[in-house]
């Protein structure tokens, strides 16, 4: 299984260029700007590793750190890079992460892998127990076999096999959009709120190609689901629907930016144009 981790840089194109060397080889990133991100990231699901640029700003850093020791349950802590004296070093050593040092990127990302692997070896807990794992396998299973039915069904329909996440906390309303798509040859994944949207979106994040996210939904505002499902799922295609107008979700986006707006109420041959055209020509 491949070791997931959140990546903490305040350097965006230092941590842009970070995850993508720790994903070529194996990894499953989800980035973080600020100590804020790490925080609600860790709220969401536990990593087996948070991994720290030791050029952050030290304040950022040592919060971090110490956010990564109470919250991220048994997850390893590792410094890219020796920090400089005086800045985190202290807080790193009374937090037991791993400074590592290397003369190039891929050296840094092999030490890195290597540190986590022997974790997760010499660890008796894993982030997941074995039944949720047991559960998870029989879902996918279940999923491989839909998708093969599907895609036997509706070789020439563009949505046949797609997956799409519909993340929506009013379950008539659900019922409506899961059984519309799953009728079009959709596998479709369920979420009543946003947590569990972006739970569900971290465990299938390369197979979902649709997001359609309900606007106002427990667990977390929109503008927080779209961050984090951006950062996740950065290839998947969100699709906002909500009962207020375009204009005012865009307003609520504050830059951020979604691939459609539906808005509430919308009948069938909207869900299936908008999601069609989502897809875009194979």
């Amino acid at each position: 299984m491949s070791p997931t981790a959140i990546l903490y840089s305040a350097n965006d194109s230092a941590r842009h260029f970070q995850a993508q060397a720790f994903r070529k080889a194996g990894f499953r990133i989800a980035e973080a700007a600020n100590p804020l991100d790490v925080k609600r990231l860790l709220a969401i699901y536990v990593p087996d590793a948070v991994l720290l640029d030791s050029e952050a700003p030290p304040g950022d850093g040592k919060e971090v750190l110490r956010e990564a020791a109470e919250q991220g349950a048994g997850a390893s802590v590792v410094l890219l890079g020796e920090p400089p004296a005086g800045s985190m070093r202290g807080e790193a050593e009374a937090q037991g992460a791993t400074c590592l040092a290397a003369k190039s990127s891929k050296e840094l990302v092999a030490q890195a892998r290597d540190t986590v692997e022997q974790s997760r070896r010499l660890s008796q807990a894993s982030f997941r127990l074995r039944g949720e794992m047991e559960a998870h396998m029989a879902r996918f299973d279940v999923t491989l076999r839909h998708a093969a039915s599907a895609l036997r069904q509706a070789r020439r329909n563009p949505l046949s096999g797609q997956a799409v996440l519909v993340a929506e906390d009013e379950p008539l309303v659900m019922s409506f959009l899961t059984a519309v798509l799953e009728h079009a040859g959709c596998l479709v994944f369920e979420a009543a709120d946003g947590r569990e949207a972006v739970r569900v979106l971290w465990e299938y994040s390369g197979a979902v190609r649709i997001v359609l996210l309900d606007w106002s939904m427990p667990g977390m505002t929109g503008p927080e689901m779209v961050e984090t499902m951006r950062k996740i799922a950065p290839e998947a295609k969100l699709a906002v629907c909500s009962g207020n107008s375009a204009a005012q979700i865009r307003r609520s986006l504050s830059g951020m930016t979604v691939d459609a707006i539906l808005e509430k109420p919308f009948d069938t041959a909207t869900l299936l144009d908008a999601a069609t055209k989502l897809v875009g020509p194979e």
